[in-house]
């Protein structure tokens, strides 16, 4: 049921089905869309309220999926712009990660190529040579927080959406067009954070991949219906105190960790993962265990160790990853994606200032072969550029 409801909002997307409300939001056709679907079942009321709970289960992989707090977030027009890549859904890099990735790109640069531990507080393009001057400069220059100041031909930025939403305004100097800013303030950007459980001995069967978690549900009140009905007495945003109670709901399960036969990684995203980043550990810890007995209801074996990141926190990030929400446009993301020109006083147009990262791809945002391909991306952008120079 779900996955054909899914298959026609990505329908949207394509064309092949009109939309009547630009501005529609992925929770908003889901809900119409399930309790039809439902409805025309002839459940009993037990089986209803855990079908809901099901779809509920999908919504949040739905929110992990997109970074967003709920699934009223996503624009419905721009959802199956996404598109999946073939293969396998779960790509194991084994026990280096995505360090081992880098370790690989690594070894074809020279040390001295790479500088460390350097913030950089502002990048100044579209220069002249000096005060008064008309000439103008094909530098850019690279301020650092250490006083540094480095020049170069170009610069490719490829800081998380989240970061450019705090910094935008001081990290570039002349601003960036508006148009751009625009596009950084519509496009979404959310949290998901992953928390890993070591044990002394593994408790599920070595045939399980995942253990998911589906809680008793009612039918959903959408935020369309409370807008349309009027009642402003149901509170939209949950209060600091209702996460505490319920963000052990956001888990929605546990996956088994390729390489490491005693870990399980749970996920969780939106305000419940920023809540749980500023927890004590051992409190998440021992959340988590309950939940895991009470959906297996098996003895936990003791956690010897846990792993949580901590996406929002950290001042470089802001978050993990984008989206394209209600009341921002696929395009968005192409004009986040423009480089920054500076043209010349022979009017040539020359791209100081590149963009790549997630953010920047209608097709893969979100994912790191996404960011990995924009990068490829502004390298032929680069090349082109040269050799039609």
């Amino acid at each position: 049921m779900y996955k054909k409801i899914s298959d026609k909002n990505d329908k949207y997307a394509r064309g092949q089905l009109s939309l009547d409300d630009p501005y529609m939001s992925l929770g908003d056709a889901l809900d119409k869309d399930v309790k039809k679907e439902i409805d025309e079942m002839k459940l009993t009321q037990r089986e209803r309220h855990l079908m809901f709970g099901l779809v509920e289960w999908f919504k949040i992989v739905e929110c992990l999926d997109n970074a967003c707090q709920t699934v009223n977030d996503i624009s419905l027009r721009w959802f199956g712009e996404y598109e999946v890549l073939p293969g396998s859904y779960y790509i194991e890099l084994g026990q280096g990660g995505f360090q081992s990735v880098v370790d690989v790109l690594h070894k074809g640069l020279p040390d001295q190529c790479i500088k460390y531990n350097k913030k950089v507080q502002r990048i100044v393009w579209n220069r002249v040579k000096g005060e008064g001057s008309e000439v103008k400069d094909r530098l850019v220059s690279i301020e650092t927080t250490d006083g540094e100041n480095s020049l170069a031909d170009h610069v490719l930025v490829t800081c998380s959406l989240g970061y450019l939403k705090e910094n935008v305004a001081n990290l570039f100097q002349p601003a960036v067009p508006k148009d751009k800013k625009l596009a950084i303030e519509k496009l979404g950007f959310g949290t998901v954070d992953k928390i890993f459980l070591q044990f002394e001995k593994p408790f599920w069967d070595k045939d399980v991949d995942a253990l998911s978690f589906v809680w008793d549900y009612e039918f959903p009140v959408s935020k369309a219906q409370v807008e349309h009905e009027g009642d402003t007495n149901l509170e939209m945003q949950e209060s600091v105190e209702e996460i505490k109670n319920t963000w052990h709901k956001k888990v929605c399960g546990f996956e088994t960790v390729d390489g490491h036969s005693d870990v399980l990684v749970g996920w969780i995203h939106g305000k419940e993962a920023e809540f749980v980043e500023n927890m004590d550990a051992d409190e998440v810890k021992e959340t988590c265990v309950k939940l895991l007995n009470k959906f297996t209801g098996k003895e936990i074996p003791k956690v010897t160790k846990m792993i949580l990141t901590r996406w929002k926190s950290d001042e470089y990030a802001r978050g993990s990853y984008s989206y394209i929400s209600v009341g921002a446009k696929g395009p968005d993301v192409d004009t986040l994606a423009q480089p920054m020109y500076m043209t010349t006083e022979n009017n040539e147009k020359i791209p100081q200032v590149l963009f790549a990262g997630e953010a920047t791809t209608r097709k893969f945002i979100s994912t790191t072969h996404g960011a990995f391909t924009t990068g490829e991306r502004e390298a032929v952008r680069l090349i082109n550029f040269y050799q039609q120079n």
